[in-house]
């Protein structure tokens, strides 16, 4: 299930679209706020949080780290008609996070949320041993055979 956040109603509308047209379940809000409401009471059923980065009541950035305080490892996809260079994205302790300049294209829309979505939430620990390393099954890609080269 994907949090939406954007406040301008037919942007709102058009990814909301988008998403589902590629399959996944929305909640779509309107501001941080609502967002935030949402999250305490569906938390536990969301996998990824898309948001403005400019909203009416707070960043988007800002919602990102107080929900991410909630539950580590939230994947966020931020989205703004702002060049990310104009913007300040302090993303430290959000988890896997990404970044789409708008207008987004449908096909980047979902290339970046499978993209994030398959991302593991949380780095496993580097070291010997048992689990130290994702099994197959757990990597967002199939493993490549190791052949010395990148």
């Amino acid at each position: 299930m994907i949090l939406l956040v954007e406040d301008d109603d037919e942007a709102r509308m058009a990814l909301r679209r988008a998403l589902e047209w590629h399959g996944h379940e929305v909640l779509p809000t309107r501001t941080a706020t609502e967002a935030e409401r949402v999250f305490d009471e569906r938390g536990a059923s969301i996998q990824l949080l898309v948001a403005d980065v400019v909203l009416p009541d707070r960043s988007g950035v800002d919602l990102a780290g107080r929900l991410a305080q909630r539950r580590a490892g939230l994947r966020v996809l931020f989205l703004s008609g702002y060049d990310r260079r104009e913007l300040s994205l302090d993303v430290e302790g959000i988890g896997p996070s990404a970044f789409v300049e708008k207008p987004v294209t449908i096909r980047r829309l979902g290339d970046e949320v499978r993209r994030l979505l398959d991302t593991p939430a949380v780095t496993p620990p580097r070291g010997e041993g048992e689990g130290s390393r994702p099994r197959p099954e757990e990597q967002p890609y199939p493993a490549r055979k190791e052949t010395g080269w990148p």
